[in-house]
């Protein structure tokens, strides 16, 4: 699985500096959770996207106002989906690859809770869903 994932992850992998001053060390960003939706979660996390966007700036685009522990893309993609009903739990944790682990052992512990939840290689995921709706993609 090493040489397997390796080669779906080249892409997806970037330079972090972990704090000891070792810059070369890698780390992959390649996995991806799948949740189930209904139309509706659906209707209320485009909305709360929405929302954000105009409560920004309140003119519809979003300008410069990232900040990586205050307001980050991960931040707000938890709680889009918070509104849709589907808890990201972070477990004390700030580094997306660090909160999927845990979240991927949150799924796991509770099962039944988190029925018919994918989670893995985002390439295989994708595919997945795709094939199981009979959907055509184009590279």
């Amino acid at each position: 699985m090493g040489e397997s994932l390796k080669k779906k992850s080249d892409k997806y992998s970037f330079s972090i500096n972990t704090g000891d001053g070792n810059k070369d060390q890698k780390d992959v960003y390649n996995r991806a959770i799948d949740f189930p939706i209904t139309n509706e979660s659906g209707k209320a996390m485009a909305q709360s996207v929405q929302d954000t966007i105009l409560d920004i700036n309140g003119i519809g685009r979003d300008e410069k106002d990232y900040h990586v522990l205050l307001n980050n893309c991960d931040i707000n993609a938890r709680m889009w989906m918070q509104t849709g009903g589907i808890p990201i739990e972070t477990g004390g944790h700030i580094v997306p690859n660090n909160i999927y682990n845990y979240m991927i052992g949150e799924i796991d512990k509770y099962g039944d809770y988190y029925a018919n939840v994918k989670y893995g290689d985002l390439k295989e995921i994708w595919d997945e869903i795709h094939k199981s709706k009979n959907c055509t993609t184009v590279d």
